[in-house]
């Protein structure tokens, strides 16, 4: 909870303001998973740029490989946009998907 729109944030376990990081932690991770990569602030679409590997990206002990991305184009999400979707077959090629 903020006291003001310039002020810091207000932590009730330490009983006192401060600036505070969002984090997660993750003891593990299942042999499918699954991330969901905010692009959004309030209604405003952010334009920085996600950058993964394809192959090899090491979590933890794990190493996963990349097989598939949703895309979303448009201004907002909740009002409108289009979805696409780019997806590995186990042939090696990468097939898109429109809706």
């Amino acid at each position: 909870m903020r006291a003001d729109a310039n002020s810091t944030f207000w932590c009730p376990k330490c009983n006192e303001f401060g600036d505070f990081k969002k984090t997660k932690e993750y003891l593990n991770f299942a042999p499918v998973t699954i991330f969901s990569i905010e692009r959004f602030k309030g209604n405003q679409k952010l334009q920085d740029s996600v950058v993964y590997p394809v192959k090899d990206l090491k979590l933890l002990d794990d190493i996963y490989d990349l097989y598939a991305v949703i895309n979303h184009q448009g201004a907002s999400a909740k009002n409108a946009g289009h979805y696409s979707a780019h997806c590995l077959h186990e042939n090696g090629e990468w097939y898109d998907f429109k809706d």
